[in-house]
């Protein structure tokens, strides 16, 4: 019935994977567990094929080389056996009766997207603080909120879809750095009328990173976001339905980027120390991605 595709880089992946047999070992249903090793080091290799090795139903695939995020998911809707595509980060935990919450709700024209939480403290270790900042404010939202938000967004670390409807769609592996790979995915679907569903079914993102790894993964994201919103015809519908290209583009049709811009030459290293320390906001997160996004340029 379902095909559980789990994409790893540098990630133990155990955790997740002891819960996920916990709950299969309960349900009566076909399944599959596939887990994809996109180019790690060769520890992470080691400890997780080991692991993998002793839980039956796994299928564990080492990639000599990374692929990027979008292309290795491809892969495995390409390789599943089953009806439905249910894709999991590998930094991830899951919650109790995760995969039978999802079962009640499949559907061959409909996408599921279950949401994120984090731990309620913040972490120990203070250089995470932005990432975890940033998860909790923008993130761990429940599904009246999201689906109140309608629109194409889709969120790539806890999500089902129809097989047949990812490998009509897929993501674009021409995106083979980080960000915005399930923005333009979402989009497809979006044009094609199919229903993106939030629900209350989140998995916890446990994989944070340092808040300079974050900035930097940002700063990529909003490149390839620059990058599809350039190449996609009806640009002001894609706009219209992401907050910073629906500013961005005001701000273009009066003649006004060159105000962010220079706010951002200006005092990005002052917004930058502020994120990198021990009480990082949001909001100038928020300027500091607008001002950097007014910096891109058409290549």
């Amino acid at each position: 019935m379902i095909s559980i595709c789990i994409p790893v880089y540098n990630i133990q992946v155990a955790p997740l994977l002891r819960g996920l047999q916990k709950e299969t070992e309960v349900l009566k249903m076909p399944f599959e567990i596939l887990v994809y090793d996109d180019g790690s080091e060769p520890k992470i290799k080691k400890e997780n094929s080991g692991f993998c090795k002793s839980f039956e139903g796994i299928k564990y695939v080492e990639l000599t080389q990374n692929i990027g995020r979008a292309a290795i998911r491809n892969l495995m809707g390409e390789n599943a056996i089953y009806d439905y595509l249910l894709f999991i980060d590998a930094d991830s935990l899951i919650p109790e009766n995760y995969l039978h919450n999802y079962m009640g709700l499949l559907f061959p024209g409909k996408v599921l997207c279950g949401g994120t939480t984090y731990q309620e403290l913040p972490p120990e270790n203070p250089k995470q603080l932005l990432r975890w900042v940033y998860g909790q404010n923008r993130e761990a939202i429940n599904a009246a909120q999201r689906n109140s938000q309608k629109g194409f967004v889709i969120t790539s670390n806890n999500f089902v879809i129809p097989r047949h409807l990812f490998l009509e769609n897929r993501f674009d592996d021409k995106l083979s750095k980080y960000g915005h790979e399930d923005t333009l995915l979402g989009y497809h679907l979006f044009c094609k009328r199919v229903e993106i569903l939030h629900v209350d079914n989140p998995v916890k993102h446990t994989g944070l990173e340092t808040s300079e790894e974050f900035l930097d993964k940002t700063r990529q994201s909003l490149k390839n976001l620059f990058l599809i919103w350039r190449k996609i015809a009806d640009n002001e519908g894609f706009a219209d339905k992401i907050a910073l290209l629906k500013v961005y583009q005001k701000l273009h049709k009066y003649g006004l980027i060159f105000i962010p811009r220079l706010f951002y030459t200006i005092f990005s290293a002052a917004i930058k120390q502020n994120l990198l320390g021990k009480y990082p906001s949001v909001k100038l997160f928020d300027v500091y991605k607008l001002g950097y996004f007014c910096t891109l340029k058409k290549p």
